[in-house]
């Protein structure tokens, strides 16, 4: 509002002088009423008072000798006057019932003269109070003739400000013209406005006219430049913007809202092309704002930084407006791409580019981003980014310029890209392959089974290796796609086609030089070690340690060692044998225990008895051994085969009570009962022969049992004794293929068949009708594996349970390594932790032996155990002769101990390590937990970098592509790049299949919302 000056000094001056006219009258008066009463004098004397200190503009007091005069004179014909000035009075000292008071002045005397002067100062009031609509009517009562020429200037142009406020801007603009017709107090604010209101109607010629009336005062000089400039602004006569706007800034002016007014010369300047001041005008306009405004100006601001080599101010700029979601947000960030490469950050040049590619406002604009974005993806290696953009841009009319180079682009990404799937889409929709492709498809489809072998599907890994065949175009590769299908079959099982696998390396290879052939040599080796050819397999453990005993990259050295000892051990070669065991413990193989157990047992089969107690003692000195109570039994074996049964009794009765759970403790029973039996001792060797049967009597040694009891009660003439345990063994042992037994295969042939549900009901009919017999933990043993495969985990464990309870079954090992797991699935890990300890205990060989090392080190970590986590997985990683996911999974564990034991320095070398060792899930979490470090250490770029890694080198794996995302977006939020960070939320959003990282994305998108909201004003002043 515009408060004007002096207009109440004025209506107050000509009130006096209506005062002064009263008062003379009053004087003549006076002579003629000698004869009233002293009271009326002294009413008289109280208005003249209040006439005197409304005079001295004391009207407080004046307003208090009003109010007597009105209580003490009520029907004096100066009544209507007194109430006017009262009413004035209170108007004056802005009190509250001033409005109340002039109301009720013109509703007492609407025919007084001073009824038109009330109207006139209650709108005043009303105007000064901001009350705009009373302000109106009260004004539009007022005739025009009862006021002074200055008052009607002051009407007008308050009825038109009050008409402004109310935004009826033509009814403003017609009383704001009547100031204008001569010059006056109210003049120049008229014209001020009359201006502002023309601007927005557009009529800019009327419009500058009032404006440059009211720039001749002081009070608009400073305001109406910006106003001014904006007419010629919008008449486009962007000369006279730079020539105007110039002089008001070399006269030195101190110009209100000078931002808005260097914005608009900014902009004339950027439509005649004239970049550098442009940025000039932009970058001050901006730093007075804040840096805040509308995306077309931060666009244009940002553009002409470009044009004018500004490439970070630039960036500064063109972040913000690419947010925009119209077509500025796809120049900006066309831009912004090209401010990034000059820049050289490419990665976020691809962010740029890529937000612009997925706009079409501008199909140029569009595809020109998308040839940006592929050849920057190919360029950082994101090659299965890359294919996609360039093939979009290779379906456009754009690409003929760059078509060479794209084909190109896209033919070597889909060499380099673990994106096989793209690639053999694409492969298969060209509709003539040629020498080139045909190479293309042999690379692409052995990478594809790579990738499903490392995941663990071996069985789609053996035909797409196959698919890879169709094309031997590459010698090296078809060699290791023969070699992998080989190592698939191994892992299943399948030995006769592991064998031809194998050996079809060799054939591809007659010269024996590619280490695939090599590494072949060893999978053969096992295929017929397995197979039991012995003599074949020698031949290729041979070749394979004789080639690598001089060999900087040993390979699997140690274990072939072992593979080719057991080979000459097989075929009765000892002498042999046993050199190369001690060959292999030379060679520092951590088999060390079984290597003396097999030179022992060698020395005992040949008769040297001492040697063979010594290697056999040397084992058992390691409680710990898996081979432990093999060692102890031989021994005894020893004693036993050369007849010293005294020395054979305690041997055996050694491993009797120190390994109670091994599976040799029905053989030691036999063989120490035959000896007390030697040694006369009847009574215990009977003993002996009943505790096999009471607790081993489905053991195939219950049967020797049997017969040696019956021989030692007869020799005793006990033979009474005997029938209770002959009932006994029948009962568990039921001769033939009777009823249940066939209902036990068929059983179990709805386990193999796969129909767990009904194998489930089966098992457990079996159990109710059969009861306790030989069968039984084999029963409880099957129907676990049964509920484990329905996932019915809680009945699968009593189900292992229960074979657990019974005593010495051959099904205990098996069904401890299922209790573990399964508790280790349902996240029960102190559970979890003492099963494969169990398991640890009880292993009669190196494979459960891992198992129990493998499962012990993942429940010490989810036990926050990581000393014991770190243990075991050295151990593994010590032993050497695992599957590269085994080793790749220990990796990961060491390292993630290690993290949590806050050593980053070991943690990152094993992280490392798991990522080089294959391209497998346990490979893209070390990745991530390599990026998390970076971030932790405030190191954010390096933290994208190594996830854009995990993205282009771990793709299959979609959980740890999208977490990969949302911390990339984290990690620009933390560097303030919160285009960057929407970007890559957006792409989330649209990309990921995984409902909850999707969720989580749109989550932290609305979070960032805000961060763009206070950097951008919403409403533009400009044109575009």
């Amino acid at each position: 509002m515009i408060f004007v000056k002096g207009a109440y000094r004025r209506l107050f001056n000509y009130m006096l002088k209506r005062f002064a006219f009263l008062f003379l009258l009053v004087m003549l008066y006076l002579p003629l009423l000698g004869q009233n009463t002293i009271d009326r004098n002294s009413s008289l004397n109280i208005f003249n008072k209040g006439i005197k200190l409304l005079e001295s503009n004391n009207y407080a007091a004046a307003r208090s000798s009003f109010e007597q005069y009105i209580k003490t004179e009520p029907s004096s014909e100066m009544m209507a006057e007194a109430k006017y000035y009262q009413a004035y009075c209170a108007m004056m000292l802005f009190n509250d019932d001033a409005e109340y008071l002039f109301e009720n002045f013109v509703e007492e005397y609407p025919s007084n003269s001073k009824s038109m002067m009330a109207y006139f100062e209650l709108g005043n009031y009303y105007y000064r109070n901001n009350k705009f609509k009373e302000t109106i009517s009260a004004f539009e009562k007022v005739k025009a003739y009862n006021l002074s020429p200055e008052q009607r200037f002051e009407l007008k142009f308050k009825l038109g400000y009050s008409y402004f406020n109310l935004k009826k801007f033509d009814d403003a603009l017609a009383n704001f013209k009547y100031s204008l017709q001569a010059e006056n107090e109210f003049q120049a604010a008229s014209a001020y406005y009359a201006g502002f209101i023309e601007i927005n109607n557009e009529n800019y010629e009327d419009a500058l006219t009032y404006l440059k009336i009211a720039e001749e005062k002081d009070t608009y000089k400073n305001v109406v430049p910006p106003m001014i400039t904006r007419i010629y602004y919008g008449l486009k006569d962007y000369d006279k913007v730079i020539s105007y706007a110039q002089s008001v800034f070399m006269e030195g002016r101190q110009v209100k809202n000078v931002g808005d007014m260097e914005i608009m010369l900014a902009d004339a300047y950027y439509f005649k092309e004239d970049y550098r001041n442009a940025n000039r005008y932009f970058e001050s306009s901006l730093e007075r704002k804040g840096g805040k405004s509308t995306t077309q100006i931060l666009y244009k601001a940002g553009f002409t930084a470009y044009e004018s080599g500004l490439f970070a101010e630039a960036v500064e700029h063109l972040k913000k407006a690419a947010l925009d979601k119209e077509a500025t947000g796809q120049y900006a960030s066309y831009y912004l791409g090209l401010s990034y490469l000059r820049l050289d950050n490419k990665p976020f040049a691809i962010t740029a580019f890529e937000n612009a590619s997925k706009q079409e406002f501008d199909a140029s604009i569009q595809y020109e981003s998308l040839f940006y974005l592929g050849k920057l993806n190919f360029e950082e290696g994101r090659y299965s980014a890359a294919i996609p953009a360039l093939t979009k841009y290779n379906q456009s009319e754009h690409a003929s310029i760059n078509r060479e180079e794209v084909d190109a682009l896209i033919s070597e990404s889909y060499l380099l890209t673990d994106d096989v799937n793209a690639a053999l889409e694409y492969i298969e929709s060209l509709p003539v392959k040629t020498d080139k492709v045909r190479r293309l498809y042999q690379l692409v489809t052995f990478r594809k089974a790579t990738s499903l072998f490392n995941a663990g599907r071996y069985y789609n890994a053996v035909q797409t290796f196959n698919l890879s065949l169709e094309y031997p175009y590459d010698k090296e590769t078809t060699l290791q796609s023969y070699f992998w299908i080989g190592e698939a079959y191994a892992i299943g099982k399948r030995l006769e086609e592991a064998r031809r696998a194998y050996e079809m390396v060799l054939s591809k290879d007659p010269s024996n030089t590619s280490e695939t052939t090599l590494k072949a040599r060893y999978g053969l080796g096992y295929a017929y070690y397995n197979l039991k050819s012995y003599n074949k397999a020698l031949s290729h453990f041979r070749f394979y340690t004789d080639r690598l005993r001089s060999n900087s990259n040993q390979f699997f050295y140690r274990d072939a060692l072992l593979r080719l000892a057991d080979c000459y051990y097989a075929t009765k070669e000892y002498n042999t044998a046993i050199s190369i065991y001690k060959l292999a413990i030379q060679a520092g193989s951590p088999e060390e225990d079984y290597c003396n157990y097999q030179i022992g047992l060698i020395n005992g089969i040949t008769g040297n008895q001492s040697e063979a107690n010594r290697y056999l003692s040397q084992v058992t000195l390691a409680k710990n051994s898996v081979y432990y109570d093999d060692a102890l039994y031989q021994r005894a074996e020893l004693s036993f085969e050369n007849g010293d049964y005294n020395r054979a009794i305690q041997e055996f009765s050694f491993l009797i009570s120190e390994q109670p759970e091994s599976s040799f403790v029905p053989y030691a029973l036999i063989n120490r009962a035959i000896s007390y039996s030697n040694l006369q001792q009847t009574d215990n060797s009977i003993n002996d022969y009943k505790s096999i049967i009471d607790n081993y009597p489905r053991h195939e040694a219950a049967n020797n049992a049997l017969m040696g009891l019956q021989e030692v009660l007869t020799n005793a003439d006990r033979s009474a004794e005997f029938s209770d345990y002959l009932a006994k063994y029948k009962l568990l042992n039921p001769d033939g293929q009777d009823l249940s037994n066939i209902e036990f295969d068929a059983a179990k042939n709805l386990y193999f068949s796969q129909s767990y549900n009904e194998a489930i009901a089966a098992f457990n009919q079996y159990l109710r009708d059969y009861g306790q017999n030989s069968f039984e933990d084999e029963v409880y043993y099957y129907l676990g594996e049964s509920y484990y495969r329905a996932k019915e985990y809680e009945n699968a464990i009593k189900a292992y349970e229960s074979v657990v309870k019974i005593p010495n079954t051959k099904w205990r090992n098996r069904s401890v390594r299922r209790l573990a797991l399964i508790n280790e699935l349902m996240g029960n890990n102190q559970e979890s932790l003492e099963y494969y300890a169990r398991l640890e205990n009880i292993a009669s060989n190196k494979r459960e032996e891992y198992d129990a090392w493998e499962g012990l080190m993942k429940a010490y970590y989810l036990t926050g155990k990581y000393d014991s986590t770190i243990y075991y997985a050295e151990r593994i990683l010590g032993i050497g002769t695992f599957s590269v996911n085994t080793q790749n999974l220990t990796q990961l564990f060491a390292g993630k101990a290690y993290l949590a034991k806050g050593d980053i320095e070991e943690a990152v070398d094993y992280f490392l390590s798991t990522v080089n060792t294959a391209k497998d899930v346990n490979g893209a979490e070390a990745q991530f937990l390599i990026a998390t470090i970076f971030r932790d250490q405030g190191q954010y770029q390096s933290s994208n970098e190594a996830l854009f890694d995990l993205n282009e080198n771990y793709g299959i794996y979609e959980e740890w592509i999208g977490k990969s995302f949302l911390l990339i977006a984290d990690n620009y939020i933390s560097m303030d790049e919160v285009f960057q960070a929407k970007a890559t939320l957006n792409s989330v959003i649209e990309k990921s299949p995984i409902e909850e990282i999707v969720a989580t994305a749109e989550e932290k998108l609305l979070e960032i919302e805000s961060i763009t909201e206070s950097e951008i004003i919403e409403v533009d002043t400009l044109q575009e």
